[in-house]
């Protein structure tokens, strides 16, 4: 149906200026803060309609009920409000929209006119922007999806007039938030082509203090030209020029910058201004006294058309009483019969005149009634209320809380009536579906007290359950509320209002009732009157607290005092929260809710608690059995030593640091100290891939540089980003009174002689383990020499990070001074006493750990356990296999950890694994240089022979061709172990018989630097075999017993002391050179590099000597353009030659 009847929305310039029609859409555009929600409440409860639908769709929660309290007012009696608040889902507030827009149109289809006031239609287009977001739509403007805006037209598009004549109408308003004010927002433009009209609510006369704050310039009516006349079209039209113009000429009427007379229209309009600005704003007293002035005129205009028809009939009456008069006297005469007639008319005609007067009379009365209530509604809505107030203020007895006239319509005319029959009325409260306790109270003492004795007023129909409000708690909830109160009157209506929250009630009459009924009943929150007789409120308070475990039980106190030191004493007794009489039942089932909260968080902490315990105790439980896993992997059992003295403090059950001890299969001892990023369990879990390589490594025999490098390796692999290893690995030969040392991280070790108080600094060089990748990760290590007696001190950064009680740091200076300063034997005493005596350890951050290595003469190293019972040990009973190495393996692959490995596959193997090792070193080093290579043994008869021997071997294997094959075959029968090892060689042979009778005839005269391998391997084994033509031996029977002097025999001659010799001093003439360098010593470079080209002569390492020669040329000449390549090359090869050595 077309939209053609004026719609009253009870808003002055909206009547005027932007008329609105029965069945119209209009959006109603606005920032925050510019009087939204009021202009809204407004509407609801003065625009014509039958029925007002509100949807509060994504608002914030406390906004609801303030808009419906607040704003929305007496509008509630006829009103549905639909709120989704922003707090719910999407798909929730998209539905609160819809069916907000159902509801609306159930209405109409029942003939009625429907107001819905959609807040906001904004927040629906950003609830299905979120769905549309997560079903993959494409954002556009300002992040929207197309659905958003298609999702508008079909929600506005439901509003509007019925089909047919009887069907209502729904008129909409909906609201559009305006984002920094922008008109041009997305969804505001969306609106404003969808709508048929906009209402603008401007900010700046919002800070003018014009309410309502509607921009007549920037807002339409699409169909105010249909709906009224041209007259009122025409002012509508001059007002906004007006408005306009002045708006337009503001800054220059303020500032006095306007000349009167330059422009009429602006004359005009400052002349017009303030009236204008008076028509604009309107309060809402101002809109119900516009109500009631329509209300009031209506029945005054009913009254003078009554008293008017009334006093046309008198008249007439008049006219035609004096008309049969002059009859009378004229027709005296006429016959008795007539005369008689015309007095019973004319009697008639009196009585019909003077009734008519009564008539009139009454009118008048009616009249003046309406004409005084017509004057009372120009007077302000809020005298009104305080005159009503003050009549009945008589009738307030101990009644809490404003009773608003307004919103409960029987009332007020029961009150009014109640004066016009004081002796006897009834109250009907069938319609009152909702009132509030202050209602519900002035309805009983009107009843019980305003007429007195002779009045008779009579409540019916009332829903005493009503005056409680609607229950807010779930049904059945089960909470029990212990209420104490010697008042019977206060104790049954708290009862009454506890009841209807849901709470089951127990009532005590005193306070050792109420401490009896705590202990029996077992309530879940208490209401405590603090002033009882006996045994007052704080009292039962203190001994309710004193037995509470730890279910919390909340108590409010129930009190009429008021002073701040009497409130005080309720909370020190014991109570959570108080109540002022008179009761508030709002406030106190609020309170009640809110007590209710906080037990069901108490409840749910105690559960939390007691979970968190359990998980607490399983938690131990798993890390000391993890912690068992991490002991026996980075086991400390070879630190059990007599020259090894540690000390392990972690932070936490689990340690960061890591110390770890093994012996290589030469009984060389190895420790590794390491301190992982941060600590406790993320740190530690490094320790056990850290342990395992380097337990596994060390025991084949693999060098300290492949050991670490490996580390490395594995590290990098296994912890995640960010975590690291830094760590100091030494390899101790006591044989050789040597220690090789890689430091990447931690601080500097440091090597205390025995003799003296002199110190060494190992320092950090590297980076630690688990940063480089493996192509990168630097592994050349320091040689040291080292003395009987020495002391090698290591610790990791938490000891020298240590702080005091006043924050100081313990130092490295300070660890340095302990360590050069008194004797040698205490030096780890006397540490760990320094630090026990300067740290805080309640304030320590760090793991803390240190460890003495003391060098010891090699007959104190303990060689590895050995198992009698071989059979327990379990493993392959009887085995064979063959492992050939081809020309490339040759050149630069070491076999024998390899192999060592997978001979001690069989575990019964283990209890010979030095003395396997030194065997297999032997046999390959024989087959690779006198077999594949052919070199001669003779040659080594000197250390200049030896160093030409050396030579001669770097050439041979820069051009091998051949192979070398071990032949294994072991059996274990009757815990009797059995090994055979056959090594044959691609060489030609030689004369073996004629060299083992000399070797056998003649030891005494086998000298130098050769001949001492075949007498190692007679006493390793219990048969030593060639076979034809020389290039295949066999061997049975590995022993064990001499194996240890023999070694010592071989480490102490003259080979082992020029290579050692050439291990410590190439590397420190190396780092002297690159110190050198760094400092652009050239002299000193050039000395460095001339030291290091002798050293590689005596060893015969040409391609380092040659290396060494260019970089003496350059030091020499002042040039430094290839110093940084040469150096870089010096390290490579050296670190090359020091691995051969390594492997010899």
């Amino acid at each position: 149906m077309p939209i053609d009847a004026q719609l009253d929305v009870g808003v002055g310039t909206i009547n005027s200026m932007l008329s609105v029609g029965v069945g119209q859409r209009l959006g109603l555009f606005a920032g925050s803060g510019v009087g939204k929600s009021v202009m809204m409440g407004m509407l609801a409860r003065f625009v014509k309609a039958d029925v007002v639908v509100v949807g509060l769709i994504g608002e914030r929660g406390r906004e609801v009920q303030e808009f419906v309290i607040d704003n929305l007012g007496s509008g509630l009696q006829r009103a549905v409000v639909v709120a989704c608040p922003a707090d719910d889902s999407a798909a929730l507030r998209l539905r609160g929209a819809r069916l907000a827009t159902q509801i609306a149109e159930v209405y109409r289809d029942q003939g009625k006119n429907v107001l819905l006031l959609m807040d906001s239609l904004t927040r629906v287009a950003q609830a299905q922007r979120e769905i549309g977001l997560a079903m993959g739509e494409p954002p556009t403007s300002k992040g929207y999806t197309p659905s958003s805006f298609a999702w508008l037209p079909r929600l506005v598009e439901r509003a509007g007039c019925g089909e047919t004549a009887e069907s209502g109408a729904i008129t909409g308003f909906y609201t559009v938030l305006m984002e920094e004010d922008d008109l041009q927002d997305p969804i505001v433009d969306a609106a404003r082509a969808i709508l048929d009209g906009h209402i603008v609510l401007s900010r700046t006369l919002a800070e003018q203090g014009l309410y309502p704050a509607i921009d007549i310039g920037s807002s339409v009516s699409r169909l105010m030209n249909r709906l009224t006349s041209v007259e009122q079209q025409g002012y509508a039209q001059r007002f906004r020029a007006l408005w306009q113009c002045y708006r337009e000429q503001q800054d220059l009427i303020n500032i006095g910058a306007y000349r009167p007379g330059s422009d009429p229209l602006t004359d005009e309009a400052i002349a017009r201004h303030d009236a204008m600005v008076a028509f604009l704003r309107q309060s809402e007293a101002d809109a119900w006294r516009v109500q009631l002035e329509k209300s009031s005129a209506g029945k005054l205009a009913q009254c003078r058309e009554q008293r008017e028809q009334a006093q046309a009939q008198q008249s007439e009456l008049g006219r035609l009483e004096l008309e049969y008069r002059q009859q009378h006297l004229e027709k005296t005469q006429t016959s008795a019969s007539a005369y008689q007639q015309f007095l019973r008319f004319y009697h008639q005609l009196s009585q019909a005149v003077q009734a008519q007067q009564g008539v009139v009379q009454r009118l008048e009365a009616q009249e003046s009634a309406q004409v005084q209530k017509y004057v009372i509604c120009h007077q302000d809505r809020r005298a009104i209320k305080s005159q009503l107030d003050s009549n009945l203020q008589k009738l307030i007895i101990a009644i809490d809380g404003r009773f608003d006239f307004s919103a409960h319509k029987d009332f007020r005319e029961a009150y009014e009536d109640l004066d016009a029959k004081p002796n006897s009325y009834q109250i009907d409260m069938t319609e009152a579906q909702y009132i509030d306790s202050s209602a519900l109270g002035m309805l009983l003492l009107l009843r019980d007290h305003a007429g007195g004795d002779s009045a008779d007023v009579e409540i019916v129909n009332c829903n005493a359950d009503a005056a409680i409000g609607p229950n807010t708690m779930k049904s059945g909830s089960g909470n029990r509320v212990l209420v104490a109160d010697d008042n019977a009157v206060d104790r049954k209506l708290l009862a009454k209002i506890v009841g209807s929250a849901g709470f089951e009630v127990v009532e005590a009459v005193d306070g050792n009732d109420a401490v009896d009924k705590y202990f029996s009943d077992k309530p879940d929150l208490v209401l405590l009157d603090a002033l009882m007789p006996g045994r007052d409120g704080f009292s039962v308070a203190r001994a309710i607290k004193a037995h509470e475990t730890d279910e919390f039980v909340p108590i409010i106190f129930l009190t009429s005092l008021t002073e701040a030191s009497d409130l005080a004493r309720c909370v020190e007794a014991g109570g959570d929260d108080f109540l002022s009489k008179p009761y508030n039942h709002v406030v106190l089932k609020a309170k009640l809710q809110a007590m209710q909260r906080m037990r069901e968080t108490n409840q749910t902490v105690q559960l939390q608690r007691d979970e968190i315990a359990r998980h607490h105790m399983q938690l131990v439980a798993d890390q000391e059995a993890a912690k068992a896993v991490f002991d026996n992997v980075a086991h400390t059992r070879n630190l059990e030593t007599p020259y090894i003295k540690y000390l392990l403090s972690p932070l936490a059950m689990f340690n960061g640091d890591v110390l770890l001890a093994a012996q290589n299969p030469a009984n060389s001892v190895y420790i590794l100290l390491g301190d992982f990023t941060g600590h406790g369990l993320a740190a530690a879990i490094g320790t056990m891939p850290l342990a395992d390589v380097f337990y596994s490594m060390t025991a084949k025999g693999f060098t300290l540089s492949q050991i670490v490098k490996e580390c490395n390796r594995k590290l990098g692999s296994v912890l995640p980003p960010g975590y690291f290893c830094c760590a100091t690995a030494l390899m101790l030969d006591f044989n050789r009174s040597t220690v090789e040392v890689w430091n990447g991280g931690l601080p500097s070790a440091y090597l205390r002689k025995a003799d003296s108080n002199d110190i060494r600094l190992l320092a950090s060089n590297h980076l630690p383990l688990g940063i480089s990748s493996a192509d990168k990760f630097d592994d050349a290590t320091l040689v040291y020499e080292v003395e009987l007696g020495d002391r090698l001190f290591l610790a990791t950064d938490g000891v020298i990070e240590s702080r005091n009680e006043a924050g100081e740091y313990f130092g490295s200076d300070t660890l340095e001074d302990i360590i050069s300063q008194g004797a040698s034997h205490d030096l780890f005493h006397r540490v760990q006493q320094a630090v026990n005596s300067f740290v805080n350890f309640d304030g320590r951050d760090d793991d803390l750990t240190m460890v003495e290595i003391t060098v010891v003469t090699p007959d104190k190293v303990q060689p590895a356990e050995v198992v009698d019972d071989v059979e327990a040990l379990g493993g392959p009973r009887d085995w064979k296999f063959s492992y050939e190495l081809g020309p490339q393996s040759l050149k630069d692959f070491n076999p024998l950890p390899l192999l060592q490995q997978v001979l001690m596959g069989a575990p019964y193997l283990r209890t010979k694994a030095t003395a396997i090792y030194a065997v297999l070193a032997e046999l390959y080093s024989n087959a690779l240089e006198h077999g594949v290579l052919g070199l001669r043994s003779e040659m080594k008869s000197s250390a200049d022979g030896f160093a030409a021997y050396y030579a001669a071997r770097v050439r041979a294997l820069e051009s091998v061709k051949g192979f070398v094959r071990f032949d294994f075959e072991g059996e274990l029968v009757d815990n009797d172990v059995h090994l055979q090892i056959i090594v044959t060689d691609s060489g030609k042979g030689f004369d073996f018989e004629t060299f083992v009778a000399r070797a056998r005839n003649a030891v005494d005269t086998v000298g130098g630097y050769h001949g001492r391998g075949i007498r190692l391997l007679w006493d390793l084994c219990e048969t030593v075999n060639y076979v034809e033509p020389g290039n295949q031996i066999e061997m049975n029977e590995i022993l064990n017993e001499e194996l240890l002097g023999e070694l010592k025999l071989i480490m102490e001659d003259e080979f082992g002391d020029l290579m050692q010799t050439f291990l410590v001093e190439s590397q420190k003439q190396f780092h002297s050179a690159k110190s050198a360098w760094d400092g652009g010593d050239f002299a000193n470079l050039r000395l460095s590099a001339h030291s290091l080209k002798g050293s590689c002569a005596n060893v015969g390492a040409e391609q380092l000597q040659q290396t060494c020669a260019l970089l003496e040329d350059q030091a020499k000449a002042g040039i430094g353009d290839r110093v940084p390549e040469l150096l870089a090359q010096v390290s490579t090869q050296l670190h090359d030659v020091h691995g051969l050595i390594e492997s010899l």
